[in-house]
């Protein structure tokens, strides 16, 4: 619950002014109705060609595979990072570009 609130609260941050709730629609549709259905539908054909168990070790490799992965980029992004700028840097600069779109839009 946690992970979808935090999320959810992200996606509202990033989304431009007005846009907000449609983000957050997407994200929660997909979260809830895309992922489950893709993960049965995998599943189901998973299970009908190699069985229950060959299934299970295939997802158990699947998420060690993914673990890995995501630690090794963690690590990566923690020890090198983007050494050019920070991120409040290119925060700021983002937002600056969205203002301007706005005001052009605006005209």
């Amino acid at each position: 619950a946690m992970m979808i609130s935090a999320c959810v609260d992200y996606a509202k941050q990033c989304a431009p002014p007005g846009l907000g709730s449609t983000l957050q629609g997407i994200l929660t549709g997909t979260f809830f109705g895309l992922g489950p259905g893709t993960g049965a539908a995998v599943g189901g054909i998973l299970i009908s060609r190699y069985g229950f168990k060959d299934a299970f070790l295939l997802f158990a490799a699947g998420a060690a595979i993914g673990l890995v992965l995501f630690a090794g980029q963690t690590f990566l992004l923690h020890r090198y990072g983007n050494r050019s700028r920070k991120y409040g840097e290119m925060r700021d600069e983002v937002d600056e570009v969205k203002g301007e779109a706005i005001e052009m839009h605006a005209k």
